[in-house]
């Protein structure tokens, strides 16, 4: 506040309020008469229905009137997908799966050094990650790129005990069988019936 005294402060506090709060009924009404958009990762002019509602709450009051995100639901969709296939996400959502809770025990760095060096094939049937997205299996429908196995799934997530598996022998293998067993089941029923 600009005045220590206290009745200069109260004059001080009125004229605002006259002077600022006839401008925020006048936002207000214009907010509530907004159906369009511009999102700002496509350019395009979009139904207000098209944008999720943003939760942030901004200093400013006249910033984001209508409270939904800058950019549309589909550009945020799409951006999320990119997101969601980078080393770094990979490594966080397997930080941040609870049954991995203190079993992560590689660093970022260590684990995109990994990521990099390793042979994008299916450790056990030997498939590549491009093969594997295009491969009529009914799970390519929930996961597109090779998944993080353990090869001892008691043991912890270091780079001794990652490979990449598909998701069909990383769910036949589950815990139940050694990675050598494993490696011969993929041969002689997994991989003949891709071919």
């Amino acid at each position: 506040m600009p005045y220590k005294n206290y009745k200069k402060r109260l004059e001080y506090n009125k004229l605002w309020k006259r002077n600022n709060i006839p401008r925020k009924r006048n936002m207000k009404k214009q907010s509530v008469g907004m159906k369009e958009k511009i999102c700002t990762k496509c350019g395009k002019l979009k139904s207000i229905d098209n944008f999720r509602k943003d939760l942030r709450k901004y200093k400013n009051p006249y910033f984001n009137t209508t409270r939904t995100k800058t950019f549309c639901i589909e550009c945020e969709n799409k951006r999320n997908k990119e997101y969601r296939e980078t080393p770094k996400a990979i490594y966080l959502s397997l930080k941040r799966n609870i049954k991995n809770k203190g079993k992560v025990k590689i660093s970022l760095s260590e684990f995109l050094d990994w990521y990099e060096n390793v042979d994008k094939r299916c450790f056990y049937c030997g498939i590549s990650e491009k093969d594997w997205a295009k491969c009529d299996d009914s799970l390519t429908k929930i996961t597109k790129r090779l998944t993080i196995d353990k090869k001892n799934p008691k043991g912890l997530y270091e780079k001794d005990n990652m490979v990449f598996a598909c998701f069909r022998c990383n769910i036949i293998k589950s815990d139940f069988f050694t990675p050598s067993e494993m490696k011969e089941l993929a041969q002689q029923y997994v991989k003949p019936k891709r071919n």
